[in-house]
């Protein structure tokens, strides 16, 4: 990642071999449910994603790639909101997978993170 505030947040700790694993489904699962990066509101239709999804979506497409499920989305918009649903709680996914959702990108904070 880079150092703007637009990146997923770093960790505090360093990572280790035996703990990798955990620590990067923990980045991952922080990224997706931190609504300063990706806001899903299946009530309203809407999918407010990190640019990142935008710029490297086609890099989610062979692990969350579902072929039925939203028509009218590119692979890798599919993808991304594939990828966003797994990090929820499970008694909020089957709402989020049912939902239709207009898809925007949330501008890129290029200003760099304090220390």
């Amino acid at each position: 990642v880079c150092a703007s505030i637009g990146c997923p947040p770093l960790a505090g700790t360093p990572y280790i071999a035996d703990a990798l694993d955990k620590q990067l489904n923990d980045a991952s699962a922080n990224f997706a449910l931190n609504t300063d990066y990706n806001r899903l509101d299946p009530s309203a239709g809407k999918a407010e994603l990190s640019a990142i999804f935008d710029w490297f979506g086609d890099d989610f497409i062979e692990k969350y790639y579902v072929a039925d499920a939203r028509k009218g989305f590119s692979k890798k918009e599919n993808s991304a909101i594939n990828f966003l649903i797994g990090y929820h709680p499970a008694d909020q996914k089957q709402t989020m997978q049912n939902s239709k959702y207009k898809i925007s990108y949330i501008d890129y904070d290029w200003s760099l993170n304090k220390k």
